[in-house]
């Protein structure tokens, strides 16, 4: 995996499309702070945290929520890898019909930059201040962890790492996504799982 951005870096100057397949400048829906997601509709990490970030978006009314759709983390029979920026977008769209998506949804190019520059983990997060800023980075989304993080940035006490553990059960995951997926996408799950697993031990042992 690529390093990604840090902390205290500032967050890419890109172009990523709307669900309708308009370009849009990511500055212009970062406007004030922000929390930006990755993910996918074949991501069961992912899936399994969006109604706790459909309830930090109401608990947080004064961030921008992101969620920024990225390849597919599992791909299978029923949903492939994209071919093309058509398929990415459709399976964006896919996933807001499935799911309770409450977030502003964008989709990044088929290349991937975005993500790419970001570190190219599934289901990373950010939290972005109004200059641009990264002020905190999870490898992996944790609801509680971006919880504790917005609210010490909005009382002014953020300072510093604070660590995304990885999950609490990094194989309970969301069995609809594979149904959905094809379920050759729980063998690709499985396949990477221990990979995943010792990237995200070695990373956070490098940090001590």
């Amino acid at each position: 995996m690529p390093r990604g951005l840090q902390i205290g870096e500032k967050f890419p100057v890109a172009t990523v499309f709307s669900l309708g397949g308009e370009e849009v400048p990511l500055a212009s829906l970062c406007k004030g702070p922000t929390v930006l997601e990755t993910g996918s509709i074949t991501c069961g990490l992912y899936c399994g945290r969006i109604t706790g970030m459909n309830q930090l978006m109401n608990e947080f009314p004064d961030f921008n929520f992101l969620l920024l759709y990225v390849r597919e983390a599992h791909p299978g029979s029923r949903i492939p890898a994209h071919a093309s920026m058509h398929d990415k977008l459709a399976c964006a769209r896919k996933l807001c019909a499935a799911e309770a998506e409450q977030r502003t949804v964008i989709v990044d190019r088929l290349e991937g930059t975005v993500h790419q520059e970001l570190g190219a983990w599934p289901n990373m997060i950010f939290v972005i201040n109004a200059n641009g800023n990264i002020v905190h980075r999870g490898d992996w989304n944790h609801v509680e962890t971006t919880r504790h993080v917005l609210q010490k940035y909005r009382d002014g006490s953020l300072n510093g790492l604070i660590d995304s553990p990885f999950t609490r059960a990094p194989w309970r995951v969301e069995a609809r996504v594979f149904r959905r997926a094809g379920y050759d996408a729980l063998w690709d799950f499985l396949r990477q799982l221990p990979m995943l697993i010792w990237n995200r031990w070695r990373q956070r042992k490098a940090k001590k």
